[in-house]
């Protein structure tokens, strides 16, 4: 029997089921009345499979499932699949050194396995999408655009152009709408179809002429989107993220926003946070009401470019509403800088976006070790779980452990760290043991550390040696256990706190 694992492995829907059958014949029915992205599949006694599909990715997806089902017995039935989310993919939309064009390419190969459909080229350190967003790109970068497009293309990912013209557009001066649209066009000409329009992390202060001409921030914002929807075509609807992007409550900003914006597009905002710990389904009405525009969540996660800067978030996403699906149509999530070490979470985020009903963030973790680690799932989900969020959870799990002085759950959990490195080193591909190097090296200097600390002769050079490493782990325990009881001094890094605003806008 063929049934829905807790890691959305096969189908939503198990209609009917008989007994084992051999497809002999396949017969494709395209089929506009299902859900975008989805499929069902027939499968008769006869061992005739007719596969109905909305558009050509569920024609691949129903391919696959179907491919699936045969290698572990296919039987006589009806079975249907299809995403929560209309738009599922990543925002290349973080601060610091862009992914290179190779990575790039992999991250659309990524996207089109794990049934992800879209890409959002938005680099906030790319010169062209923000500081220079006037200036055309070279000749060379609109080369490599047109390819990265054409193989979103092939691997039925949609690639999206997207532009950050906030810091210095002049609203009430045509030839900065005129050279944001020749900077569309001009990728457009490369064959590119689908835009998006970013005035996030901006002062919305308007110059004098802007205020007498539009008055407000979100009026000024709203009558630029409309011109974009307007001027430019787009295959797939215009996506925009606004200045205020990250409440949860009303705004002047987005009263202005939404009594002033014509057209029809999708707006982006984070979750009542930039990072949100959590993501409710009262947060999605709220936010779509205070918009009156379709939505798309665009979670900062698992993106490392707030302080503290060396952490790399591994676990699964947490605390998002499967009824978000409701009140919004897509959901994006913005990876780290280091594109390998991305995988773990986005592995997850992929599967919570396909089916968030059946999601389990501890079975997406074992999920994703199997996939990148092969042959040490285990090492590789003790590596994850020492390297989740504070956001989703407790951040000092060690701290009662070192104040009782429980020292046989410690000598076991230094051991297990040292011996999931070492798996770890010999069973990962090259790629993905280098993206991890700096954060192994922290955790087998933070193991000598603990054995240093447990004989009471501890070298300053093991915390210099755990100092120097790019990364280091979730809990910090051990550096605080350190310095309490040695007075050894120990960098020590809070994990990022938590705020938000309650409805009415007041600190938390």
């Amino acid at each position: 029997m063929w049934n829905r694992s807790a890691c959305n492995d096969v189908m939503k829907e198990i209609l009917t089921r008989h007994t084992p059958v051999k497809i002999k014949e396949r017969i494709y029915r395209e089929n506009v009345a299902l859900p975008f992205d989805g499929f069902r599949i027939k499968i008769g006694t006869k061992g005739v499979a007719e596969i109905h599909y909305r558009n050509a990715r569920a024609r691949k997806y129903a391919e696959d499932a179907l491919k699936e089902m045969e290698t572990i017995g296919a039987e006589a039935g009806v079975y249907a699949d299809h995403p929560d989310f209309m738009l599922r993919g990543l925002v290349e939309g973080f601060y610091g050194t862009p992914y290179s064009w190779e990575t790039r390419r992999e991250a659309v190969e990524f996207l089109a396995r794990h049934k992800m459909n879209a890409y959002f080229s938005a680099p906030k350190d790319d010169l062209y999408h923000r500081e220079k967003w006037r200036e055309p790109y070279p000749k060379e970068t609109l080369e490599q655009i047109a390819a990265l497009n054409a193989l979103a293309e092939k691997k039925l990912v949609d690639f999206y152009f997207c532009l950050s013209p906030g810091k210095d557009f002049r609203f009430s001066d045509g030839r900065d709408f005129a050279a944001l649209c020749e900077k569309f066009a001009a990728v457009r000409a490369e064959g590119i179809k689908n835009f998006a329009l970013f005035m996030d992390d901006i002062d919305p202060k308007l110059s004098e002429e802007d205020a007498r001409l539009y008055g407000s921030a979100g009026r000024a914002h709203a009558a630029l989107i409309d011109r974009c929807v307007k001027n430019v075509p787009s295959e797939r609807p215009w996506l925009f993220c606004p200045t205020e992007y990250m409440q949860n409550f009303d705004t002047e900003y987005r009263k202005d926003f939404r009594e002033a914006a014509e057209t029809d597009f999708i707006v982006f905002w984070t979750g009542y946070n930039t990072v949100a710990e959590a993501v409710g389904a009262e947060d999605g009405e709220r936010v779509k009401s205070s918009f009156s525009r379709r939505l798309a969540l665009w979670d900062n996660y698992p993106v490392n470019d707030f302080e503290p800067k060396r952490r790399l978030y591994l676990g699964a996403v947490k605390n998002r509403s499967p009824e978000l699906k409701e009140t919004h149509v897509g959901y994006v999530a913005n990876p780290m800088p280091n594109w390998e070490a991305s995988k773990f979470a986005l592995i997850s985020q992929a599967l919570y976006c396909w089916d968030g009903a059946r999601y389990s963030p501890e079975a997406a973790e074992r999920t994703a070790c199997a996939e990148l680690a092969p042959g040490a799932e285990e090492a590789a989900l003790s590596l994850v779980r020492r390297n989740g969020s504070g956001l989703f959870g407790e951040n000092y799990r060690l701290r009662e452990r070192f104040a009782k002085e429980d020292l046989a759950f410690l000598d076991g959990y230094y051991e297990e760290q040292e011996k999931a490195v070492g798996t770890l080193e010999r069973n990962l591909d090259k790629k993905t043991s280098a993206a991890l190097g700096e954060l192994f090296r922290y955790m087998l200097a933070e193991a000598k550390l603990y054995r240093e600390a447990r004989a009471g002769a501890i070298r300053e050079e093991t915390i210099k040696e755990m100092s120097d490493c790019a990364y280091r782990t979730q809990d910090q325990s051990l550096l605080e256990y350190v310095k309490e009881k040695y007075g050894v001094p120990a960098e020590l890094e809070e994990e990022r706190r938590i705020w938000w605003k309650t409805e009415e806008g007041e600190d938390a």
